[in-house]
């Protein structure tokens, strides 16, 4: 798989939230918004419409951005209190996390299951985060590729993952760490961060 890939261990999964940008700017990427003070790494989020709405639900901190829920996307990322992130399916309740965010396809649904089965003919760069068994996360952004190929490269190198799910791609495909960046080519509407943990330099 052409790709970067990042793993968190359970105990790393902490300090992660939602960077919301609801009036992009032309010219702004990841790097904009990438703080190397404060953040240990970013990614692009979710799907927006023309007027950079988000498509699906999404809360920050308790604060509404899109209320109801898109039946079109299939699982949300969630953020609770201390920052944990979860990976909840569609027919999750994700009402008690503070913040949320709708996203899909899940390319690997929850229980370990292929989720995409047949080809579209898009191949795009795509970002997506998903979760082994053992509650590893996996953050993955790769090249142009299928999202039915991904599914399967995906499951055939970590074949203890038990969910994986797409979040926004193409153009808005986007990676920031102090070591690595892949930079978005056109502005998006959020960005999914998570901090550097206490005490680091």
């Amino acid at each position: 798989m052409h790709a970067e890939i990042i793993q968190i261990p359970p105990e790393n999964n902490v300090g992660f939230s939602l960077i919301d940008v609801p009036n992009p700017k032309a010219g702004e990427d990841i790097s904009t918004h990438f703080d190397p003070r404060h953040h240990a790494l970013m990614i692009n989020g979710g799907y927006f419409n023309p007027d950079f709405s988000p498509t699906g639900h999404c809360k920050i901190d308790n604060r509404v951005i899109r209320p109801g829920v898109s039946p079109s996307l299939s699982g949300f990322v969630a953020i609770d209190g201390d920052g944990r992130l979860s990976l909840l399916a569609a027919t999750d309740d994700p009402a008690p996390f503070p913040t949320v965010l709708q996203n899909g396809p899940y390319l690997i649904d929850p229980g370990g299951g292929i989720g995409i089965h047949s080809r579209t003919g898009k191949r795009a760069a795509r970002t997506a985060i998903g979760r082994l068994t053992d509650d590893t996360l996996v953050i993955l952004v790769t090249e142009p590729i299928e999202l039915y190929d991904l599914a399967r490269e995906a499951k055939r190198d970590f074949p203890t993952m038990e969910r994986l799910l797409n979040l926004d791609g193409g153009p808005s495909t986007a990676l920031k760490t102090p070591e690595r960046e892949i930079r978005n080519t056109a502005p998006v509407r959020n960005y999914l961060a998570k901090a550097m943990p206490p005490g680091a330099d």
